[in-house]
This record gives structure tokens, sequence and C-alpha cells, in this order.
């Protein structure tokens, strides 16, 4: 077990992170739809849905270069961002930490987009810090501490759990 992924989640149960997946791979089809190529898989047909979630991939996370960076990462390390607390006073908003900045759980445990982080610099910012200290092997306890230093100042943060 990876020294980022220790620890039992805050509130999100496991089989959430599976729809993140689930989300990615119809989102990557649909998305290859949108950009006019065909899908690896001729006989993939898209429901409604995978173009909704395509459409709000689209939106989102296409407003800048950084922030299509950070949706990656939240999509593709929820289990590294759940211990990341965000500054942007977002905990008013009902966010726990910064993969809700992302992600949006639904009654019933589905996962949607939230457009929160396609227009806040300080969400994308701790994200993309998270992700540049994870690559360079920093452990999730040195991630948090850095980020709870280096923002910390800059507005509320969100009531997160500390990593174990």
């Amino acid at each position: 077990m990876s020294r980022l992924t220790r620890g039992t989640p805050r509130k999100e149960p496991f089989g959430a992170w599976l729809i993140i997946l689930g989300v990615l791979v119809a989102g990557s089809a649909a998305a290859a739809c949108i950009h006019g190529q065909a899908p690896s898989d001729p006989h993939l047909t898209m429901a409604p849905a995978d173009e909704a979630r395509a459409a709000a991939w689209q939106a989102y996370t296409h407003t800048t270069a950084a922030t299509e960076e950070a949706y990656q990462y939240a999509l593709e390390h929820p289990l590294v961002l759940q211990w990341i607390p965000c500054f942007c006073g977002c905990g008013a908003m009902g966010h726990g930490n910064n993969l809700d900045c992302y992600f949006e759980q639904q009654a019933g445990g589905s996962v949607v987009f939230e457009e929160h982080a396609s227009y806040c610099q300080v969400c994308v910012d701790i994200t993309l810090r998270t992700k540049q200290m994870a690559a360079s092997g920093a452990s999730l306890a040195t991630i948090r501490g850095a980020i709870d230093a280096e923002f910390g100042t800059v507005g509320p943060g969100t009531d997160t759990a500390r990593p174990v």
C-alpha cells in the first residue's frame, strides 16, 4: 500500500470512487466523439448520461490548461485529495476537502462533476501543488503540512481529516 493511500477515507465509500473511474472511461469515449474521433470500440454507443458527463467535463475542465490538469489529477487521485483541505472558503458550501471542489457525491452514492474548481484558482493551485509534491515522492503527511502552511492564510479551510 502506498503511503499516499494509507488510511480510511473521510466519508466517501469506495464504491463512489469506482463510479468516478466509470465516469472517466465514459467521459473519455464521449470526449473523443465530441472532438470528431471515433471511440476505440466501434460497437460502443453513448447513453445521454454519458454525453452529459462529457459536456460537463468539457465545460468545467477546459477553462485553462491548469484547470484541466487539476481536474484530471483529482479524477485519477481521489485517495490523495480526500486528505487535502481547501482554503478558498468552500467549506461554507459543504466541501470537506479539496476533492469536493471537483466532484460531488449524490444521494445513492453516484458522483458528478462539481464546477467549483473550474472558476476557483485557489482550488486548482492546491491540487497542482499536491500533484507536484506527490510526484517528487513526498509523503501524504508532508504534503498536507506544506499545503496547510502555504495556503492556510488564504482563507478559511475545510474541516479535513488528517492522514494517518
